[in-house]
């Protein structure tokens, strides 16, 4: 096995696919495995900032600013910003221009635009109307902007080293705060979108980060202390089980503040700090070479998947006239995400050693 890089949990990495995974086929196929997915990934962001940056010195959080903390944000934002304007092309031509110019309708033509004023600089998730403009999935690199910025003020806060007896009950705040808001937002006009407010929107999906930044310092301070395997496997494959159940709950009861994020933040958080430890049998799985090769293509992925599956749809019901069957969609759209993913990856590298 590969040697592992400093700042980086290869089980953890392994996670990321198995949270791309659900993602892409709650957009193929409809099923809500898309919510944990979500969950997971920016509960794993928070984990992965702090363990990663907890031994770099930096003004970003020893005296964060407005203007640093944006600054740091976009840092982190950057690489991705070219695939979020091509896959904003590939979205607004063909779904959103052209039939708004066919129609000949100025008013279709002024919604269309302003959509795409408040997607390319990447505010749509402060919309309650239009928060998924354009290429829906960019609303989570929007929500990230904000939560990204918000990651100085938080690593001020940790490394003053109140210790960890200090810091779990702030994630019980942190949790309670989010279930506080989803449950008294679906009686406030305009914030009654269970959609947008309890899973789109920045502010609410910040306790996720923060819950997860506070598990990275938890597992640092943990030290050397280690699980039983046995016991890593067992608690490893029971939160994930309990993800499946929260997963089928969303058909059990009719109660969107709770199911579209809620459910989750407590399995998401048991099952990051526990493969965090790489102790268990899953933890071991995830750390393996084809998880780690697919691990780097997960961020391309996520913002490639959604106009890829639109346009194996559109254009099979062209050619054929008949809808793709599900299993042919996905796993046609999965292999042509992975090809551009693999694609993007690449240009990107080698843009990046030009401007060196």
């Amino acid at each position: 096995m590969a040697e592992q890089k400093p700042g980086m949990i290869r089980s953890l990495q392994g996670l990321r696919v198995l949270a791309f995974i659900g993602i892409f086929l709650s957009h193929a196929i409809d099923t809500p495995s898309g919510r944990w997915g979500v969950s997971i990934f920016i509960m794993l962001s928070g984990f992965v900032m702090t363990y990663a940056y907890w031994n770099r010195n930096g003004e970003e959080w020893e005296k964060p600013t407005l203007k640093s903390a944006f600054r740091f944000s976009w840092r982190k934002i950057r690489p991705l910003y070219p695939l979020h304007l091509i896959m904003l092309a590939a979205a607004f031509i063909p779904y959103y221009l052209i039939p708004a110019i066919l129609s000949h309708s100025m008013k279709e033509l002024a919604k269309v635009f302003a959509k795409l004023a408040i997607t390319v600089p990447l505010v749509q998730t402060w919309f309650p109307v239009g928060f998924e403009a354009i290429n829906t999935v960019a609303w989570y690199l929007s929500a990230m902007l904000f939560i990204y910025a918000a990651f100085p003020w938080v690593m001020k806060y940790l490394k003053k080293d109140r210790g960890v007896k200090k810091v779990l009950p702030a994630m019980l705040i942190a949790f309670a705060a989010q279930f506080a808001f989803a449950f008294v937002s679906r009686y406030i006009p305009f914030v009654n979108n269970a959609h947008w407010s309890c899973y789109i929107l920045p502010l609410f999906r910040f306790g996720d980060f923060f819950i997860g930044c506070c598990l990275g310092y938890c597992f640092l301070k943990r030290g050397d202390r280690k699980l039983n395997a046995g016991i890593a496997t067992a608690l490893e494959v029971l939160f994930l089980a309990l993800g499946v159940g929260g997963m089928l709950l969303h058909d059990i009861i009719d109660a969107k503040w709770f199911t579209f994020t809620l459910v989750y933040v407590p399995f998401s958080a048991g099952l990051v700090y526990v493969l965090a430890g790489s102790e268990g049998l899953v933890a071991r799985l995830f750390s393996t070479k084809p998880f780690q090769t697919a691990a780097m293509l997960t961020p391309f992925a996520f913002l490639i998947h959604r106009q890829v599956l639109h346009y194996c749809e559109d254009l099979y019901l062209f050619a054929v006239g008949t809808p793709i069957h599900p299993v042919l969609l996905i796993a046609a759209a999965m292999a042509l995400t992975v090809f551009f993913s693999y694609a993007y990856m690449v240009w990107s590298k080698g843009r990046r050693g030009i401007k060196k």
